[in-house]
């Protein structure tokens, strides 16, 4: 079952924090499509399982 997912991103660059975010998922190969991003955050979703979102919040901590 799908699962969306909430980033919130950091205000400190324009596009630096998303690209972040989209590499490591990349990076772990977690397939995902983005439902909408704006300046604040960004929102996918994704059949990710639970021990990939620990893996990838450690990444992005």
């Amino acid at each position: 079952m799908p699962m969306k997912l909430l980033f919130e991103l950091s205000k400190e660059h324009p596009s630096l924090p998303k690209d972040e975010i989209i590499s490591c998922l990349n990076a772990e190969e977690i397939v995902y499509s983005i439902v909408d991003t704006n300046e604040n955050v960004l929102l996918i979703e994704s059949k990710v399982n639970r021990d990939a979102i620990q893996k990838l919040a450690q990444r992005l901590s």
